[in-house]
């Protein structure tokens, strides 16, 4: 496979040279992320390779997680797993040696996690995230939770205090809070 990461390298090269005016925006490359499963045909083969997903007697399933340039709708790069087994997280992980400088990554609520974002912070990768409902983030204020609406948050997630963890700071925007007492 060698010889496709050379073209799909030189893909992206070109297709930034003749875009120039469109790959960036201000002073990003904007750059989404998502992943999705995609029912394969029913092959012995694939059905060997791949297991099924769900029910018994399912079609195979390959997991694609896929990074696509927001403004020119262009595949930059993807991930192919096992449709059952596969983790859209972990694709992203290992994408992030493919994605350029100045690259930020905007991602739904599958993508919450500190060690993610911890990871795209070491790898001076920008991201923007929506965060899920079960995320709990930390004020400096002591504003009531009732009435923060946006502002700087920490984001150190219980089982991730560790001496080796730090907190980090992350903006906090259209924020509403959910009193679950």
């Amino acid at each position: 496979m060698p010889v496709l990461r050379t073209l799909a390298a030189a893909i992206r090269r070109r297709v930034e040279a003749v875009f120039a005016d469109r790959w960036k925006v201000g002073n990003f490359i904007p750059l989404g992320c998502d992943g999705t499963r995609q029912a394969c045909p029913r092959s012995e083969e694939l059905e060997k390779r791949l297991g099924t997903f769900g029910k018994e007697g399912s079609a195979p399933m390959v997991w694609n997680t896929a990074i696509v340039h927001l403004t020119l709708g262009f595949p930059y790069c993807w991930r192919l797993g096992k449709g059952g087994k596969a983790s859209e997280r972990s694709h992203l992980l290992y994408m992030l040696r493919w994605l350029p400088a100045a690259a930020m990554i905007v991602a739904d609520a599958g993508y919450v996690g500190y060690e993610l974002a911890a990871t795209m912070m070491a790898s001076d990768v920008f991201f923007l995230i929506r965060m899920s409902s079960n995320a709990t983030f930390y004020t400096e204020s002591d504003e009531p939770l009732e009435e923060f609406q946006e502002g700087i948050v920490h984001y150190w997630p219980r089982h991730s205090r560790t001496p080796e963890n730090r907190r980090f700071a992350v903006g906090c925007c259209g924020f509403t809070a959910i009193d679950t007492r």
